[in-house]
């Protein structure tokens, strides 16, 4: 994607947010869609591998959750360990190093009490970077899986 304004389309029509988002030039971006009318939103990314032997993946959550008051903060847990906190509504945690998992890792995403995303036989492959999307709305998260794990790179 060239520098400067970032237009988008969704289902051939055009998404014309009220502030139209900017790239810097070389920047990475996510492009997050969120709301019925929906809403663009640049979230910055890091597509580099992890640089650690330890923990050779790199995790964030994204809060794509619609009809959300600012303050339904997702959290991400891994192994019950918090690895993605402060994802407010349309926007994304932080990158967490993690260990890789061959099948083993337990990803839970909540916000607040209401679980929105579960899996307890996630992979995690190393020399890879992850992004957990909850997607939906928030007011109603029943089936729990609201959510999609993609692997970035």
């Amino acid at each position: 994607m060239k520098a400067g304004p970032v237009t988008v389309k969704v289902n051939g029509n055009d998404v014309t947010p009220a502030a139209p988002p900017t790239a810097s030039p070389g920047a990475d971006v996510t492009v997050l869609l969120t709301g019925s009318t929906p809403t663009a939103t640049l979230l910055a990314d890091d597509n580099t591998p992890s640089s650690s032997a330890a923990r050779p993946v790199k995790i964030r959550l994204v809060n794509g959750l619609n009809g959300a008051p600012s303050t339904a903060v997702a959290t991400l847990t891994l192994n019950n360990v918090l690895v993605g906190s402060g994802a407010a509504p349309g926007q994304a945690s932080g990158y967490s190093q993690v260990q890789s998992s061959a099948g083993l890792a337990r990803l839970e995403a909540r916000v607040g009490t209401l679980q929105f995303y579960f899996d307890q036989t996630a992979t995690l492959e190393s020399n890879r970077v992850y992004s957990l999307f909850l997607l939906g709305d928030l007011a109603s998260p029943t089936p729990p899986n609201r959510g999609i794990l993609v692997p970035d790179r």
